[in-house]
């Protein structure tokens, strides 16, 4: 009996592992799409009629989405590194703050100065 527990045990495993690595690439995406569907619509008329450029209101989206993926308690990303490094939110976010502190003084940075999001696209002559 034991026996039969052990090999069900092993057969959801690989089910589990094999569920991982094709939803894994799709995973970034989901979560992504999903809240620039939800947001855009709903915030860009207001960013636009604000004055805010386009080009840099969805940078900073993209931006503040992504640091989104990687946050407690449903940060699909961070989900799937702790599963993957078998650690809990507590341990990870012990080494995690830090960085998590650049990536929020980063978006910052780029909401306040709009200019560094504009620069390249100014320059290359995409925009004006």
């Amino acid at each position: 009996m034991d026996a039969v527990r052990r090999l069900a045990s092993l057969a959801r495993s690989a089910r589990e592992e094999r569920n991982i690595r094709v939803r894994q690439p799709l995973g970034r995406m989901q979560v992504a799409v999903p809240a620039a569907v939800v947001l855009v619509p709903v915030v860009f008329p207001i960013a636009k009629e604000v004055g805010i450029h386009p080009v840099h209101f969805n940078i900073v989206l993209t931006a503040a989405v992504g640091i989104g993926l990687f946050l407690p308690p449903i940060g699909v990303g961070l989900l799937m590194a702790l599963r993957f490094a078998n650690i809990s939110v507590g341990q990870h976010f012990k080494a995690y703050w830090p960085y998590l502190l650049a990536l929020l003084a980063g978006l910052l940075l780029l909401i306040v100065f709009p200019g560094l999001t504009l620069f390249l696209p100014r320059w290359a002559g995409a925009i004006k």
